[in-house]
């Protein structure tokens, strides 16, 4: 009989195995049409799935229209729909909202001014249940951020001139509360959050400043947290468990950039500066916490990539100190980063059409733990930097709107949507392989067909580093060539050309090999 203490050992012993045993999946997916599709953001969903926003060109009303995707934890989608009127609207931001619902932010200029804000809320199912351009005559109004508060209600922060701050309150179902326009130096892109304390941290700007709000957008403090050190180009601003902050910036240049993490306490000093670049242009367009408390951040450089750029993901502790820098996807784009619900990581965004399919396609990219997936990867490193920025005060003026801000109500703006799915570099099942004719005098071919062909990336990338050998029957090998040089791309299959050449007469074994060199599959064929 055991005793109680061999019990609980092997009842511990069993849940590690469990647990060691519960693997990272990793995946790198595309989604789109036959036309243009990038996706911008994603959140996690209450049932363990993840949502995807972004814009298509090649479906719903008018030129470009929002789309919404619900994706599984293995990248396949559940279900897409579209969001637009009969002109343009572009995809800047999501929400998983507290009822379970969505919200989505986007920029949309279907009349006069030329930009109006766009917000669409819809239920776990993407139903839409109300959605509202927001717009204030004469002057175009450009959303970048929108966050949801404690009360239920939504805070949404912009521009609507060159040098003018927008940031307004809506509640529940889109009625404006209230509304503040600001006026700080130096322009630029402006973003705004609730922080712990109930006030409204606001941040942005060509050079780059802090303003903290109370409540309904009346001035507490405001400072500049770093002097000619760059911009806040994105939505790149956290609050760390200790009450600090952290933003993202980059140094503005068509052709050379480089990336800042600014640390400031919570009186807005500034403490720490670190600094990754490469030796051409690196973006930074996302940063979020960990359940480690640990910092990622997502984006874009040209200082690697075959020339063509590539999506960058980084990690550091809460510290600022560097933990890994991966770079996947030849032309690719991370907008958007999140940790993974296996303590992996996902990242989202663009590329150049890997599958040839269309001039862009959504891109989503599980990795495990370390940043890491099986394909298309880059090696390379940006070179890192410690500074202390130097910080200032700042001119801040809120200024009284002359027009009031209004909002119009929009219907029959859903569609669904079917998205194209294909899987980069997933291992390859084939579900028959053979050769015909068989026997043959002059050539043969190998005929492929895949398991789940439709998920499977046609072209060059399925047939990547591929090879065939030929063997004679005593295992000798006598001839191997790569694939991707030598096959035809089908609906169904592929068909890779075996000519004879100076295989004399008798049976001969073939193998294919896939890009690690592991065995596909493998047949016999006589030449006569």
């Amino acid at each position: 009989m055991k005793s109680a203490s061999q019990c609980i050992f092997l009842t511990i012993l069993f849940q590690a195995l469990l647990i060691a045993g519960h693997g990272q999946n990793t995946f790198q997916k595309l989604y789109g049409g036959y036309d243009f599709e990038e996706s911008i953001d994603l959140v996690k969903t209450h049932d363990e799935n993840y949502m995807v926003l972004g814009h298509t060109e090649s479906f719903g009303n008018g030129r470009y229209d929002l789309f919404l995707s619900k994706i599984s934890q293995n990248g396949k989608v559940l279900w897409s729909k579209s969001y637009g009127t009969s002109s343009n609207e572009k995809g800047l931001q999501l929400l998983a909202c507290k009822d379970g619902g969505f919200i989505l932010l986007g920029q949309s200029n279907a009349s006069f001014p030329p930009y109006q804000c766009l917000i669409v809320k819809t239920n776990g199912n993407g139903d839409v249940q109300w959605s509202k351009l927001y717009m204030r005559t004469g002057s175009p109004t450009t959303p970048r951020s929108i966050n949801e508060t404690r009360d239920g209600g939504y805070l949404i922060c912009g521009e609507d001139a060159a040098t003018r701050v927008l940031l307004f309150k809506i509640n529940s179902i889109g009625n404006i509360t209230w509304e503040k326009q600001y006026s700080p130096a130096g322009g630029g892109f402006h973003f705004a959050k609730e922080i712990k304390s109930k006030n409204i941290l606001l941040y942005g700007g060509q050079n780059p400043f802090v303003i903290l709000l109370d409540s309904i957008g009346n001035l507490i403090k405001s400072k500049i947290i770093c002097n000619s050190c760059g911009a806040l180009g994105s939505n790149c601003g956290l609050e760390l468990e200790n009450g600090n902050f952290v933003f993202g910036l980059q140094t503005p240049s068509a052709t050379l950039s480089s990336i800042r993490l600014v640390f400031v306490d919570t009186l807005f000093n500034p403490y720490k500066m670190i600094v990754c670049d490469g030796v051409l242009k690196d973006i930074i367009f996302s940063m979020s916490k960990t359940r480690d408390q640990g910092i990622l951040i997502s984006g874009y450089t040209e200082s690697i990539g075959a020339g063509s750029g590539a999506a960058f993901i980084m990690k550091f502790d809460n510290a600022g100190n560097s933990e890994w820098l991966n770079f996947l996807g030849s032309g690719a784009i991370a907008y958007a980063i999140q940790e993974a619900f296996d303590d992996g990581y996902i990242f989202t965004g663009s590329t150049t059409s890997l599958c040839g399919l269309s001039r862009s396609d959504a891109y989503l990219v599980k990795t495990d733990h370390d940043g890491l997936n099986d394909c298309l990867g880059y090696y390379g490193a940006l070179r890192r930097l410690d500074d202390v920025p130097v910080g200032d005060s700042i001119v801040f003026t809120p200024i009284a709107p002359a027009v009031a801000l209004r909002d119009s109500s929009l219907s029959n703006i859903a569609h669904n949507i079917t998205l194209f799915e294909s899987t980069l570099c997933q291992k390859l099942e084939i579900e028959r392989a053979f050769t015909y004719p068989n026997p043959f005098r002059d050539e043969t071919t190998l005929r492929i067909q895949f398991q789940d062909q439709d998920n499977i990336c046609p072209s060059y990338i399925r047939t990547k580093g591929m090879t065939l050998n030929i063997y004679n029957m005593l295992g000798e090998l006598l001839r191997t060539s790569p694939v991707e040089n030598n096959y035809t791309n089908l609906t169904d299959r592929i068909e890779i050309n075996i000519p004879r050449n100076t295989l004399t007469s008798g049976m001969y074994i073939w193998e294919l090999n896939d890009f690690n060199n592991i065995k596909l599959e493998v047949g016999k064929f006589i030449a006569y």
